[in-house]
């Protein structure tokens, strides 16, 4: 079934790439300005992805991974025409992989000993053996170094991963190297430049906020820290319909809830970085918000 929207010259081909499509349904519609997809889905054990293909050979994910009903815009493409189809998969059944990508508060402790290291460390426990997870964070990255690291872009390339999580915005703001320090129309274009990477081998990019500091004030409060730096993250998100994790608000309020001296063996002397009692709280905290259509892989105690 195919349909022609002769404004911006896209040929939209509906098709069904995976074996497990019933009650997944995808239809197109014109509005002013464009083209919309239509899924409706009443199985939440199902996922998808709409992709796109310029030759019905090479795939490409277009769109975010979802479950349920959801309506994307279709935009003017400089190509002539574009196809898509709608690629299905059974969860949690079917094998995914994640990356985690970002600086040392995200990282594993393998590159200080074991003694400090990021909420990823540990992150795999909660999920199920149908997930494959990479975490290719590096210590002192920002948005700006990692895209002009080429060997490390390389490497998420060449995990092409499902799902990349996205941390960065510590060393933008407060390194003391000059040339990692980004401002923040150069750390939003960075991460809007991050979103494109991931969707360009066909992953969804998971935008995270960063973690906050474990710092209060004489009246028990939990000091702000890289509040601004949140919010260019939350607003990127939002415009690229882009799925992200308020990190940086969930650990403000898991440090205020629990208070100062409940939290003491949570990170190193600088406040920020992790020991392994805070990574693991930090990391199922992050694994209990993960998208919707993730939940279904996570391992629950």
């Amino acid at each position: 079934m195919c349909f022609q929207y002769v404004s911006c010259l896209i040929l939209i081909s509906l098709l069904h790439a995976g074996e497990c499509v019933m009650a997944q349904v995808l239809t197109v519609r014109t509005v002013d300005g464009g083209v919309e997809l239509v899924v409706s889905s009443e199985r939440k054990v199902l996922g998808y992805q709409i992709e796109r293909s310029f030759d019905l050979r090479d795939w490409v994910g277009s769109f975010n991974h979802s479950v349920g009903s959801h309506t994307f815009s279709v935009q003017e493409d400089d190509a002539e025409s574009a196809f898509y189809r709608l690629n299905v998969w059974q969860l949690p059944v079917d094998e995914t992989s994640m990356a985690l990508v970002g600086d040392s508060t995200i990282m594993d402790f393998s590159y200080y000993s074991g003694r400090v290291g990021g909420w990823g460390e540990g992150f795999n426990a909660y999920f199920g053996d149908e997930v494959i997870l990479v975490n290719l964070a590096q210590p002192g990255q920002s948005s700006k170094t990692y895209l002009e690291s080429g060997w490390q872009v390389q490497n998420l390339k060449f995990v092409a991963a499902d799902f990349v999580f996205i941390q960065f915005g510590m060393i933008d703001e407060l390194s003391g190297q000059a040339e990692k320090r980004t401002t923040m129309e150069e750390y939003r274009a960075n991460l809007v430049s991050l979103v494109k990477l991931v969707r360009g081998f066909g992953g969804t990019p998971i935008l995270v906020t960063p973690l906050t500091l474990r710092k209060f004030d004489l009246d028990g409060r939990v000091v702000p820290y890289l509040d601004e730096r949140s919010d260019v993250v939350l607003g990127v998100a939002q415009s690229l319909s882009c799925p992200s994790i308020d990190l940086n608000r969930l650990t403000k309020q898991l440090y205020q809830d629990l208070g100062e001296a409940d939290t003491d063996g949570f990170t190193h002397t600088d406040q920020l970085h992790l020991l392994a009692p805070g990574a693991k709280v930090i990391s199922e905290l992050v694994a209990e918000h993960v998208p919707e259509f993730l939940q279904a892989y996570r391992v629950v105690e």
